[in-house]
């Protein structure tokens, strides 16, 4: 379905970004996927997808340079999808541990690296007249949590990242975010412990955790059959938020 299509993928060694190559792949999507280190690991995993043409590239969403020499390197881009992320496990009562640097890093590659990253794909996506942009954003930009305060303020901004670029980038590009609540393995840097996920799990409507296949699926459907949204903000926490 998605033949000669190429997807951009940031955070190309996470477990949501692999997923999603994965998912894409499959559709018959070539992946491009940005990685800012461990190219080698990264070059051996899109080894493994089904299909061919797809390549690895070096760039940090921090590093505009970079992301700017990717662009350049590829001469098309249909759909984009933004999983770089970053956080640390700081409760919002322990305010004097959410230092500047740390707040300023979070929000730097979560919040500023997504809009960096649309920016310079941009012409790209809109030379396709049909581009698409995916935001991995959190159900912890969505309310108040235990979450890292830097962490959901970024997510929550990335949501309003979306909305507004939904409306500018018409007709030509769509826009959406992705919110997955508590996953099976970590991302943006966490780690989870059995008891961790367990917990999690009791306190979800629907008595489990997500996975970070879950999230590629719905990018999928969103690349392949659900065409007539924007803007949306869809959440997967398995009722978590509600």
């Amino acid at each position: 379905m998605l033949s000669n299509k190429i997807a951009v993928i940031t955070g190309g060694n996470g477990n949501v970004a692999r997923a999603t190559a994965s998912e894409l792949a499959k559709q018959g999507a070539k992946i491009v996927l940005l990685v800012r280190n461990n190219l080698s690991n990264a070059k051996t995993f899109i080894s493994t997808l089904s299909g061919s043409g797809h390549q690895v590239l070096e760039a940090d969403v921090t590093d505009t340079a970079s992301l700017k020499l990717a662009a350049s390197q590829i001469n098309q881009c249909d759909i984009l999808v933004n999983c770089a992320g970053y956080t640390e496990t700081i409760s919002p009562s322990e305010l004097h541990k959410l230092t500047d640097e740390i707040f300023d890093k979070i929000v730097g590659v979560n919040l500023h690296g997504t809009y960096v990253t649309i920016r310079e794909f941009s012409d790209l996506l809109k030379a396709t007249g049909n581009g698409l942009i995916v935001n991995i954003t959190s159900a912890a930009g969505l309310r108040a949590s235990a979450s890292n305060l830097a962490y959901g303020a970024s997510k929550a901004g990335i949501d309003l990242l979306t909305k507004s670029l939904a409306v500018s980038l018409a007709p030509d590009v769509r826009v959406i975010s992705i919110a997955p609540g508590y996953l099976e393995d970590g991302v943006s840097g966490t780690n989870v412990t059995p008891e961790r996920r367990e917990w999690m799990a009791s306190i979800t409507p629907m008595n489990r955790v997500g996975t970070a296949k879950e999230v590629a699926d719905a990018i999928v459907a969103y690349a392949t059959v659900i065409k007539f949204t924007t803007g949306a903000i869809i959440v997967l926490d398995g009722g978590r938020t509600l």
